[in-house]
């Protein structure tokens, strides 16, 4: 059996009229034939009777249905490319991101192109007088320098800096450990280690 090329539309008639043609004569003699017809009990005979069948259903069909067509959308006034351009469409879509993130940012960029002009920016000549500042050699007296190292003195006083795992494990401890864990040869082996 192949397949049906075409596709038929039903609407709430279609029944009653399929079965109308059904009855017309021309297909009353193609069934009254189809009928009297003998078929073998082998595969070429059971194919020969299904494409009888088929043809007759088919017939009745296109007489009876609408056939279904495919409605092709009309494109008018699609842009072609110009010759020159065809060859410059990138297919490098890392180039496609990076291009996009860039036109994101370039409001960004022209905001900051105008700061510069703006009159509130300082001058040349103060960024320069700042960072000839910040890398020459500060002078700091005796006294300044004392109260610093007695400040850095007092912070290191203040805190507790031995805590809980700074104090050294006695034999004790180890014992007691190895007795929680139940094992007669790990305790014996320990005992021997400390004596």
């Amino acid at each position: 059996m192949s397949e049906l090329p075409l596709q038929f539309v039903w609407c709430e008639n279609s029944k009653s009229i399929f079965r109308q043609t059904l009855k017309s004569a021309e297909i009353q003699q193609k069934l009254y034939e189809f009928t009297k017809s003998d078929f073998t009990n082998d595969l070429n005979g059971v194919n020969k009777c299904v494409s009888e069948l088929q043809n007759i259903l088919l017939d009745t069909s296109k007489k009876s249905l609408k056939i279904k067509k495919n409605k092709l959308r009309k494109r008018e006034n699609v842009a072609q490319k110009k010759w020159f351009d065809k060859d410059a469409e990138s297919n490098d879509t890392i180039s496609e991101n990076s291009l996009i993130k860039n036109i994101k940012i370039q409001p960004t960029l022209n905001d900051l192109e105008s700061d510069k002009n703006s009159k509130n920016s300082p001058k040349d000549s103060e960024w320069f007088s700042h960072f000839e500042q910040l890398h020459c050699k500060h002078q700091i007296s005796n006294k300044e320098h004392e109260g610093i190292i007695e400040n850095l003195k007092h912070i290191v006083n203040s805190k507790n800096l031995l805590n809980e795992l700074d104090t050294e494990i006695t034999n004790e401890e180890i014992l007691n450990a190895a007795k929680k864990i139940k094992t007669k040869k790990l305790h014996t082996q320990i005992e021997l280690i400390m004596k």
